[in-house]
């Protein structure tokens, strides 16, 4: 059972609000990962970001030919005319950059990448790890890059996302952040205002989501944008369960998820709870590590 809450009086967030400036895809040229290119793009395109595509060659012959295309989307969407050349494309602010690197194991080959050439953003298709380019688990106790902290956002298996393909419209008016105690839920609250705002959107819903009851809700301070409106609702239960039961009533455009640790990316694809509701939850994620390396 769900209790909304009035807005706690919580002081609102004074943080400033920062847009992401560098966006980084590993593609492996698959349907899973041009759904992620096409997030990426339109997000590098509205924040005239930085945008690196990068796509680790392990046994294959990679061919320059095969990754997407950035004027056929951006001609698609009516951001650039039909038939347009270099020129237009520099004058919508987009800087891309695609790269092929060589090895045999594709996350190391993105982290020392990511750890030479720092990003804010990193984007994926959820289903990558499954194809012809696998995402291995990291080995436990080796030592990590500080890259691999970064936030990232996960494109289902479904391929449902928040930007249209048709169109390159944007619709992402309703997002859920489960909070707890711990992970620090102030970072997936300021991860998701901070895409919302490289984005520039304005009436949006941002549900704040407890497992748990009044007395142990977490106190968090929330950006005052005029739009934007955030919301307390507490549900009893298993943490996932719960989570999953949400997001099948409310079906948002996002859920952002402090991960309870260091491991960046990885955390999205091992067994935990970020995981469970990545697969089965089937909604695009936002998985912000709950602490960070200096």
């Amino acid at each position: 059972m769900a209790t909304t809450l009035a807005p706690l009086d919580h002081p609102p967030s004074r943080s400033p609000l920062t847009a992401i400036r560098k966006i980084f895809h590993p593609s492996d040229f698959t349907p899973a990962s041009e759904v992620a290119f096409r997030h990426a793009l339109k997000i590098s395109q509205v924040a005239q970001a930085e945008l690196t595509v990068l796509h680790v060659a392990q046994h294959e012959a990679a061919q320059w030919t095969e990754f997407p295309g950035v004027r056929e989307w951006l001609e698609r969407w009516g951001v650039i005319p039909p038939g347009s050349g270099r020129d237009a494309l520099q004058a919508t602010g987009l800087r891309v950059q695609k790269i092929i690197v060589h090895s045999s194991d594709t996350v190391r080959a993105c982290l020392h990448y990511l750890d030479r050439h720092p990003s804010e953003l990193l984007v994926l298709g959820a289903a990558q790890q499954e194809s012809r380019a696998p995402w291995p688990q990291f080995p436990d106790g080796a030592a990590e890059p500080r890259s691999s902290g970064l936030m990232t956002l996960f494109l289902p298996d479904s391929g449902a996302g928040f930007v249209d393909a048709s169109d390159g419209a944007v619709q992402l008016r309703r997002i859920l952040v489960p909070i707890a105690a711990r992970p620090d839920p102030q970072r997936a609250v300021q991860a998701a205002a901070r895409l919302v705002h490289t984005l520039g959107l304005g009436a949006v819903e941002f549900t704040l989501l407890h497992i748990g009851d009044e007395s142990t809700l977490p106190e968090v301070q929330t950006p005052a944008v005029p739009g934007w409106s955030w919301r307390y609702e507490l549900r009893s239960g298993a943490v996932a369960a719960g989570i999953l039961e949400a997001i099948a009533e409310r079906i948002p455009d996002l859920v952002v998820m402090a991960t309870d640790g260091t491991h960046g990316f990885l955390d999205g694809l091992r067994g935990n709870v970020t995981e469970c509701i990545l697969h089965r939850g089937q909604r695009p994620l936002l998985a912000v590590p709950g602490d960070t390396r200096p």
